[in-house]
This record gives structure tokens, C-alpha cells and sequence, in this order.
């Protein structure tokens, strides 16, 4: 929150004065402070992060009627002319925050002071010019000199290498690492003077490195490879080359910046690996790397400055993040995500340290949370993230620093913390009932531990899945270990240092992985662990596919489901209705199970399996069931004669668009980027005729008139490179299942016209409407029966106007009216209302007196009206009625004499 945001509110008591004790007699001052909870009182809380009632000591005399304008403008509160105020004469700023372990009450505070002391000193300065030495990053400089600097500084010094030739060296100190500078009469006046472990590079905001100091939060290794993933406050996310095993000296890949936390590695496929920086800024990759995919516009609620991420060793592609709102869940390691709310106390427990764990020994317990105290609460899912209840309450602690699980067993988890005297580590053996500290705190009078756990915050925690005796917990002094389940503890002595260990975990080939706050990446392998295979326990199933058969008797779906366990008996739900049980379940394969539906319509389907009286239900999979219609050969449409069922439209419509007459079919316009729709990697839409057509050796197959405004590939790309960027195609399937291109996929750079009209951001109109054609051969063959669709694919950033199709003819020849043309509506007649929902009103003038030959046809001039208007008296208006005739186009011919005129009508 930056300073001109804050505003004047009123004037309230706080437990604290400010005095200039320098002066005589002692002279009271004026104090603003931020009212960061926003409840009119001044209050502390135990969070550094979260307690910014900052308080700002003014040079001015107090006034306890406040009137110092320039603090408080007009008086009101929120005033503008009250901005900047509490800096008006400010001394300094104090960020004060609340102890550990102590609760805020500002009528029992201790008496105390706080003495801050000026001290007047004489500095000898020489000051030349004022340069930037690093890229702008908001301060002014150039954007293109010396960025590899990293952005958060500590420390400036200098190094003289001659004072004859008034050379030296500048080195600088930050987050990213210490950097130096060429030798030089004016180092790091220009472009390639700073220099990281001792390489020049333009690297933005890369670590400096040259030390394994890098504070890190989390760390995973890639499966079967020593090559490992981290994420580093300050410094982004990492991973070290997989052609070589890392060490102290690897230089690793840094391809995401910002502020780097917890990381994931898939537990079987070395290839996907999840990271990011704080809040909830996630990228995933299923290539090992080479490419990174952002899904934080996928997520719900505001993220933690601390991301947390969790998985299990069973089920590895479902993710787990953390938010403001509760849970997110992706069952396909990072693609798309589902969102569970948490009610209750959740906003009180989540905070910047939140955590999410999922249970090392069974991915159907979800635990997640901030603080367990009287006012917040930890919650457990005992349904794979579905719901989330409250746990019960061990006692009024406050914030935890993380949630940990057991290897084996599945109602056993622990929860940490860091509060001076109190319990470090409480244990649940039964899904949260219960909780046990096991770390000697709870109830000490002392203070201290009854078993040798030191009184510091711990930050990881596991327990050894080959010896359930033997636990270790990672704490802000380094390593402790128990191997007798928590009843006593003592300091581990090894290689490893004496540090912060944010995060543990046990991967394949016996290695324990550190992720430390000050040394860097670390490993264990034990010899114990090389053995280590996790828990088997039983999976839900996942309905990979659903389709309607070409049953042209009964609604019928065939779902093909992958048994990922082996289950008692399946059961496949449509809307929560039970369809179909099956027992056939005894093997680990994916199988194709057919059942019926009501009707046609939408339906959400769900396998649920069953194992030893437990429920295994599947995700949602949601499918269309379509209207059974008769096959035919041939097929004509104008859009405005639809009666309803012929088209199944996801994300089309069928109406019309101004500039136009009649209905045509439409996409939206303008159509949705894949970014603003919520997906990764682009989506499609389209619009399916459900009238099966039969093939002929009918040419061309399909025929209609279309404007195509949308986003170009790139220059010389085309229909199935990477970069041919937006683009619509027609389509034909024997089966719903299996499409094949009619022709290729196109875009605006199809026609001059359109791509004019791209380009310069028109609207379809009429002008641009041109024909199309595509063939069922070679694709298909004489006697087949297929379904034809018109699809548009729409990648994650630009988009245009979209596509319209009308006139649409499949083995049909197109209609020809002989024998007239249309003409402009004669200037002395008037037809309305057009378009009509039956009754049509047609008004003449006096150039029109008598009798009028009126005959209205159909497009493939079959008469539907025929009859001689009276005229005589001139200025009459006739009235006609076509109500009983189908939505459409029409065409009205008056006739009377030698004058003719001939005009559309359209029926809706």
C-alpha cells in the first residue's frame, strides 16, 4: 500500500505517547499511525507480515484538538486534502509487531519506552554526478544497462586496485547474490560493467551466484535422475540439467523470476515438474522443462505470499494449491482446476503461511490451514478435496508453520509450529479427533521440553516409512531426530548445517531432499530408503471418454473408464441417477461400459467404485446427448428455418446479427480469448448438424456462404503449425468420436477481404460474405453415414470478430430464381413489419391505384400466397396473412402493369 492511498479518518486514544525529551521543558508531539485492521483502534499482531500498524512520529507540537490541516485537510474523513499527511514533518516510521506467544490488550500493556537518539556528525562529500549504475526497475535508470543486476540490494562497497591510476571496483550485495564490476576509473557507468560469479551476462534479474547461500522453501528431485527442482525467495523457481548430477558447482535453468517457493516433481514422470512465485503465480511442464505453462488465471481467491503445493505418491498428477477462498485441485498435474470454498473459520486460518498437505499414505485425506486457535481452524477432506470439515482443536495456539503426513498410515498427520513454550509438533492418529504434542511443551510450566525438542520454530517434518520409530524434524537451528516416535529428541551431527529447513521429503533412490533457508539444496541418501515403495491403497476410477452411440433406437452413452484399482463392483451415475452396475472390476485396464438415458439433453456422468464397503466416486464428466434423428442424403438450411433440434451448438448460436437478414449461424462476437475463457493451451467450439447425412457421390458434398474475421497465423505458416494461431474448419465423424478435416483448418489471410477486415478491427457485414465448398471424398465412402460440424479454434491471447455461416447446402444444388431480379423496394410502397411473425402489412401510394397481382414463394419459388390486392382507392394498406407457413426466407413479387418490384421478407 503505498503512502498516497492512506486517508484522514478521525482522531482515537492509543496506548502510547511521543515525546521530544531533548527539549525544556519536554514537549509532547503530534503521532499518525496506519490503521492497517481498519477498526478504528490500534492494535498489534503476532505476524510481522500481517501487523503494519505503522506509526509515524511527527515534528510538531500536540494537539489534542487536532486541527493541523496539513495533517488532517478539511477534517472529514477520507478527504483528499488529507493525503500524505502522516508524512507531513514525519521523524521516521516504527513497524512494531506483537511477541510470540502473548495476545494484544491495549488496557493491560507493560509500562515501557522506547529511546531513539539523533546524533549530529560531520561528513566530508564529493559529489560529481549522480549516474545509474542498474536498469530502471522504477528508479530512473536506463532499461538496458547492467540488467542482470538483481533488483533487491544490501550492501555497496568499493575495491581500490590503483590509486595511481585512480582505478577500482565497485561490488554490490543483494538477494540475488554479490555482483562486482570491471576495474576502472568509472565502474559501472555502462552496460556489461557488473559481473555475476564472475561472468558478464544481461541476464534480467538472474541470481547472481557464485555462494549456495540461496534461501530456499521447497525442493523435489526428478524421478529416476539426480536432478532436482527449487523454488528460492527472491530468486524464482530452479532446475539443475538432467544430463548431469548436480552438485555444489552445477549451474542450474531458471525459468521462472519473482519470488520462488514450494515445487513439485511428479513422483513417476520425470518430465513434469510444477513451480512459480508468491501468490499463486503456478506454471507447470509435461516436457521436462522446455516449455512452461502459466495457470495462475486459472486459480480462485487471493494466493500467499508462500505458495504451497502438494501431491501424493499414489495419485501424482492431481495438484493441490491454497487461497484466500480454500482449496484448488487439478487432476492433470497443472492443466485445469477445480475449486473447493472452505466456510467456517477459513478466513481467519489463512494466512501468508497457509498450508495444504495431502496424505503421504492415502490421497483421499486433504488437510489444509493457517492457524488453530479459539478464533481459526485446521480442516481435514476425507473425500479427495471434495469438502473440508474443521478438525478438532488441540489448543488456543495461533499460526502453524506447516502440515505434514505419515508415510503408512492414513489417519496420521502432524501439524507445526513456532511459538515460544509451546507445543512444536501435535500428532493425530485419527483423522484430526485427537492430537497429541510429542515434542514436550503442552502444559510445561517451564516453558521448555520434557524430551530435548529445542524452544525454535520447525518448519518440516517426516517420518521414516521403512521405521516408524525414527522422525525428523526440520527447525530454524537445523536437524532433530526422534527414534522413538516422539518420546525423546536430540540434534543430528553431520554434514548438513546448522539451518533452517523449510522443507523434507523422502523420492526414489533413497534420497531425502533439503530445502534450506540460507544453504541451498541438500540430499540424504539412506540405504534403507532405496527399498522404498509407497503404500499401495486404492484409487478413484476416471472417466476418460463419453460418447452417445449411433443407436438411432434409444438415448444410449458409452463411457470408457479407467479401473486404476481393483474394486468390488462400478456403478455409473447420469444426473445423480443410477444407470448401470457392472462387476466385472477384478483387473487394473481401462473398459468401455454402454448404458441408456431418459432423453436427449446434458448430462453430468460419474463412475462410482466400490471397495470393501468404501466409495470411490470419479470426477464429473459431462456430455450431450442428442436428439435421434433420420438419416438423410441431402440437407438445406438458411438458419431461419430451423425448427430446433438439428443443430447442437456449444458455444454458437443461431440468430441474427445486425448488418444482416435472417438468421445465420454464429460464433460470439467477438469470440473469447483461451485466456479469458480459463484455458491453457486454446480452445475450440462448434456447431454439430445432428441429422446423420449419407454419403453420395454427390459434388461438392457440402456447400455455404461464410465470413471468417479471425486471428492470422504467423506469415508462412499454415493449417497444423505451431504458430498458425486461430483458424475454423468443417469437419466430418462416422462415430462422434473420430473427426476428419473436410479440408484444412483456414483463417483471414484466406481472403483479401477479410484479412483487411481483421486488420483493421470491422465487423462482419455482407460485403464480406463469400461461398465455401468441401468434399466427403476421399475421407469417406459412398454409403456412409456421418455427422458434419463447423469448428473454430481459438488460441490463448488475440481474437476478432468470429466466424458466420449461412446457406448452408449438403449433396444439394444451391436454388436459382429465374426470371427476375431483385430490385430496390419501390419508393411508394411499404412492407412491414419485416421480419414478421405472420402478419405482413403492405401500403401504397396513389402511383400505385388499382388492382396489385401479389405472389409470394419460397426461395426455390414454390408459391405459398397468391392474391389480387384493391388499390382503388389509393393509399390503401392490405393486410396478409402467412402465419401458417414455416420460419424463412421469402420473396414478395407485385405486379401491375408494366411496373414490378420483387423484395425479401423473412418469417420468424
Amino acid at each position: 500500500m503505498t503512502h498516497d492511498e492512506y486517508n484522514y479518518e478521525g482522531v482515537v486514544e492509543v496506548p502510547f505517547e511521543v515525546w521530544n525529551i531533548s527539549t525544556v521543558p519536554e514537549q509532547q508531539l503530534t503521532v499518525s499511525f496506519r490503521d492497517n485492521a481498519s477498526d478504528g483502534e490500534f492494535n498489534l499482531l503476532a505476524a510481522q507480515g500481517d501487523s503494519r500498524e505503522y506509526i509515524f512520529p511527527q515534528s510538531l507540537p500536540y494537539d489534542p484538538d487536532m486541527n493541523q490541516s496539513e495533517i488532517i485537510g478539511d477534517g472529514s474523513p477520507g478527504n483528499v486534502s488529507s493525503l500524505y499527511g502522516q508524512l507531513h514533518k514525519s521523524l521516521f516510521l516504527i513497524w512494531p509487531f506483537l511477541a510470540d506467544g502473548v495476545s494484544w490488550d491495549s488496557q493491560n500493556i507493560p509500562e515501557s519506552k522506547i529511546k531513539i537518539e539523533f546524533i549530529d556528525a560531520t561528513y566530508k562529500t564529493l559529489k560529481k554526478s549522480v549516474q545509474f549504475m542498474t536498469n530502471q526497475y522504477d528508479n530512473g535508470g536506463d532499461f538496458d544497462i547492467n540488467e542482470n543486476v538483481h533488483v533487491d540490494n544490501h550492501n555497496l562497497g568499493t575495491i581500490v586496485d590503483s590509486e595511481v591510476d585512480s582505478t577500482f571496483r565497485i561490488y554490490l550485495t543483494t538477494d540475488g547474490g554479490i555482483y562486482y564490476t570491471i576495474s576502472d576509473k568509472d565502474p559501472g557507468s555502462k552496460d556489461d560493467h557488473f559481473k555475476r560469479a564472475g561472468l558478464i551476462s544481461d541476464i534480467m534479474f538472474a541470481p547472481a551466484g557464485g555462494y549456495n547461500t540461496t534461501q530456499f522453501y521447497g525442493a523435489d528431485k526428478i524421478a529416476g535422475f539426480d536432478q532436482y527442482i527449487a523454488g528460492a525467495q527472491d530468486n524464482g523457481t530452479f532446475y539443475s540439467p538432467r544430463n548431469q548430477d548436480a552438485s555444489d558447482t552445477t549451474n542450474y535453468f531458471h525459468p521462472i523470476g519473482g519470488d520462488g517457493f514450494e515445487v513439485i516433481a511428479h513422483f513417476t514422470d520425470s518430465d513434469k515438474m510444477f513451480g512459480g512465485y508468491q501468490g499463486n503465480n503456478l506454471y507447470y511442464t509435461h516436457n521436462g522443462g522446455s516449455s512452461w505453462s502459466y495457470i495462475g488465471g486459472l486459480l480462485t481467491g487471493s494466493g500467499p505470499f508462500i505458495n504451497r503445493a502438494s501431491t501424493s505418491y499414489q495419485d501424482p498428477d492431481i495438484l493441490y494449491t491454497i487461497s484466500s477462498s480454500g482449496v484448488d485441485k487439478s487432476t492433470d498435474f497443472g492443466i485445469s482446476w477445480d475449486h473447493t470454498q472452505i466456510g467456517g473459520t477459513w478466513g481467519n486460518s489463512f494466512w501468508s503461511g497457509a498450508d495444504v498437505e495431502v496424505s503421504l499414505a492415502n490421497p483421499r485425506f486433504v488437510y489444509a490451514g493457517g492457524v488453530m486457535d479459539n478464533t481459526a481452524d485446521i480442516f481435514i477432506s476425507k473425500d479427495w478435496g471434495a469438502t473440508f470439515d474443521p478438525v478438532t482443536k488441540f489448543a488456543n495456539l495461533g499460526t502453524i508453520t506447516g502440515i505434514y503426513s505419515h508415510p503408512k498410515e492414513d489417519s496420521t498427520a502432524y501439524i507445526l509450529f513456532g511459538i515460544a513454550g509451546e507445543a512444536k509438533i501435535i500428532e493425530t492418529k485419527d483423522l484430526g479427533n485427537s492430537w497429541a504434542d510429542i515434542t514436550g511443551f503442552h502444559l510445561n510450566i517451564s516453558g521448555k521440553s520434557s524430551n530435548g525438542f529445542p524452544d525454535v520454530a520447525v518448519y518440516s517434518f517426516l517420518v521414516m516409512p521403512h521405521d516408524h520409530n525414527i522422525m525428523w524434524a526440520g527447525t530454524e537451528i537445523g536437524l532433530f531426530e526422534s527414534t522413538d516416535k516422539g518420546i525423546s529428541w536430540h540434534k543430528v551431527v553431520g554434514d548438513l548445517p546448522n539451518v533452517t529447513i523449510w522443507d523434507m521429503k523422502i523420492k526414489d533412490e533413497g534420497q531425502v531432499i533439503f530445502a534450506t533457508h540460507g544453504r541451498g539444496i541438500w540430499t540424504a541418501t539412506l540405504e534403507d530408503l532405496k527399498t522404498f515403495v509407497p503404500k499401495p491403497t486404492t484409487l478413484r476410477p476416471v472417466i476418460l471418454e463419453g460418447n452417445q452411440t449411433d443407436n438411432d433406437e434409444k438415448y444410449e452413452i458409452k463411457a470408457k473408464v479407467e479401473l486404476r484399482s481393483i474394486y468390488d463392483s462400478l456403478e455409473i451415475k447420469a444426473n445423480n441417477i443410477l444407470r448401470s452396475s457392472f462387476y466385472d472390476t477384478d483387473s487394473i485396464v481401462e473398459k468401455e461400459y454402454v448404458f441408456e438415458v431418459d432423453d436427449k439433453g446434458d448430462f453430468n456422468l460419474q463412475a462410482i467404485a466400490y471397495k470393501d464397503g468404501v466409495m470411490y466416486p470419479s470426477d464429473i464428466f459431462e456430455i450431450v446427448v442428442n436428439p435421434i434423428l433420420d438419416a438423410r442424403t441431402q440437407f438445406k438450411t438458411n438458419f431461419s428455418d430451423l425448427v430446433g433440434d438439428e443443430f447442437y451448438l456449444d458455444r454458437f448460436r443461431i440468430g441474427v446479427q445486425g448488418g444482416f437478414e435472417g438468421r445465420q449461424l454464429h460464433t460470439e462476437h467477438p469470440y473469447e480469448s483461451g485466456i479469458d475463457g480459463g484455458y491453457t493451451d486454446g480452445y475450440s467450439v462448434h456447431a454439430m448438424l445432428n441429422i446423420p447425412i449419407i454419403v453420395t457421390d454427390f459434388t461438392p458434398s457440402v456447400r455455404f456462404q461464410e465470413i471468417v474475421i479471425v486471428e492470422p497465423g504467423e506469415p508462412g505458416t499454415s493449417y497444423g503449425d505451431s504458430q498458425f494461431w486461430d483458424y475454423v474448419i468443417v469437419e466430418a465423424s462416422k462415430d462422434g468420436i473420430t473427426w476428419k478435416a473436410l479440408l484444412d483448418g483456414y483463417d483471414s489471410d484466406s481472403d483479401s477481404g477479410w484479412k483487411s477486415a481483421y486488420a483493421t478491427n470491422q465487423f462482419g457485414n455482407p460485403d464480406l460474405l463469400r461461398s465455401k465448398e468441401a468434399n466427403f471424398k476421399p475421407h469417406f465412402n459412398e454409403g456412409d453415414t456421418v455427422k458434419v460440424r463447423f469448428r473454430m479454434f481459438s488460441d490463448d491471447l488475440t481474437t476478432a470478430w468470429g466466424w458466420m455461416v449461412d446457406d448452408l447446402y449438403i449433396q444439394m444444388e444451391t436454388p436459382v430464381v429465374q426470371g427476375i431480379e431483385f430490385s430496390k423496394l419501390d419508393k411508394n410502397i411499404s412492407i412491414f413489419p419485416n421480419p414478421t411473425r405472420g402478419m405482413v402489412n403492405i401500403k401504397f401510394n396513389d402511383t400505385w391505384r388499382g388492382d396489385v397481382d401479389c405472389k409470394i414463394t419460397d426461395i426455390f419459388g414454390r408459391p405459398v400466397y397468391e392474391r389480387i390486392l384493391d388499390n382503388n382507392n389509393a393509399s390503401s394498406s392490405q393486410s396478409i396473412d402467412i402465419s401458417n407457413t414455416n420460419d424463412g426466407i421469402y420473396i414478395i413479387q407485385l405486379v401491375q402493369g408494366d411496373k414490378k418490384t420483387m423484395h425479401k421478407l423473412i418469417k420468424e
